[in-house]
């Protein structure tokens, strides 16, 4: 199951307000797993499928003992 399929967002119900306490309890209260996952699809959907799977190249020197 993707991010995509297991977290839904309704594009016309987003609301931005402050965080009260209740919410950050909650939060805070979810295994890490959970919250890894949100911040993953936030992630995704903030920047694109494409730039979040997107490999960093890899770069080797070989350096020469004198």
């Amino acid at each position: 199951m993707t991010n995509a399929e297991y977290f839904r967002l309704d594009r016309t119900a987003i609301e931005i307000t402050t965080v009260g306490e209740e919410q950050v309890e909650d939060w805070l209260s979810r295994p890490p797993i959970e919250r890894l996952a949100a911040q993953e699809f936030l992630r995704e959907t903030w920047y694109g499928h494409a730039a979040t799977h997107a490999r960093i190249s890899r770069v080797l020197e070989i350096a020469q003992c004198p």
